[in-house]
């Protein structure tokens, strides 16, 4: 991973200081204190960094090498926030006041800026462009997405996930893991606002119709009890003004959380029925 690293005279004054660190498995926490364990759940290989100088200022540049491009956009999409400024790097990018972050291939990358110095977002920028640029391959997101209504969603919302820690962080719902998605099944998650209070979306996938099965029963008796009785979906209030809906679709368990009122959150399930890949 080394060759991703723009050497000296690659991008403009600035140049590597001393050797790349390594950082595999465990060692991730060593790095990441408190915060690496979502990494680990998107499926983490190995992060390399280097630092960069120019006179008093420095940036670290940090790659993170993950198991596959769904998981770079994975740990990309939950590290963003819709509050945040996209930028044209990679498959998609995100600048903020002290740095850049963008997902390309299987890498996630992380630039920030290192002490008190300022650094200009073009600086970072023109290297951001540099690491693309050694990257080379591009992928598309996760399949999975494009199950979600563009129509309403808050800009840089969306957020793909593999696992408990994902989805809560987005939409708690609770400490147990009621979706209990295993390897190979995965969950797109967006906020939307429509003249109305924000709510969520949660499209989960799973491998047969009856881990769907499994996982809606989970939902419907956190909600409704162990002797409740449905079919293929229901509308519930958790609390006043937040009402959840969720529906099994043979292998795709949806969900609506969080809207102002049942009606709202089933007229939304039957939106989401309509996107193309989950018609009958």
């Amino acid at each position: 991973m080394k060759q991703l690293f723009p050497a000296a005279g690659e991008v403009g004054r600035w140049k590597p200081e001393g050797e790349p660190l390594s950082f595999r498995g465990e060692a991730l926490f060593d790095h990441i204190d408190g915060g690496a364990d979502i990494y680990f759940e998107y499926g983490f290989v190995i992060l390399v960094t280097q630092q960069y100088k120019d006179e008093d200022r420095a940036l670290s540049v940090e790659i993170y090498c993950m198991e596959d491009a769904a998981a770079a956009f994975g740990i990309y999409s939950y590290n963003r926030h819709p509050s945040l400024s996209p930028v044209e790097v990679g498959g998609d990018g995100t600048i903020h006041p002290n740095g850049l972050f963008y997902w390309q291939g299987r890498y996630y990358i992380d630039i920030r800026q290192v002490g008190t110095a300022s650094v200009s977002s073009e600086d970072i920028l023109t290297i951001g462009k540099a690491v693309e640029k050694n990257i080379g391959a591009a992928a598309e997101r996760p399949e999975i997405m494009k199950l979600l209504p563009r129509e309403n969603m808050v800009p840089h919302s969306e957020v793909f996930a593999r696992g408990k820690l994902a989805i809560n962080n987005q939409v708690y719902i609770a400490e147990e893991d009621l979706f209990g998605l295993a390897k190979d099944e995965v969950a797109a998650l967006a906020r939307y606002r429509a003249g109305l209070p924000e709510f969520s979306v949660i499209i989960a996938g799973y491998k047969s119709p009856e881990a769907c099965e499994k996982a809606f029963t989970r939902l419907r008796e956190h909600f409704m009890g162990s002797g409740s009785a449905v079919d293929a979906q229901f509308a519930i209030a958790a609390m006043p003004g937040k009402h959840y809906a969720v529906r099994k679709a043979d292998d795709t368990l949806l969900v609506v959380a969080n809207a102002d009122n049942p009606q709202n959150a089933l007229d939304m399930l039957d939106r989401i029925s309509q996107q193309e890949g989950l018609q009958e």
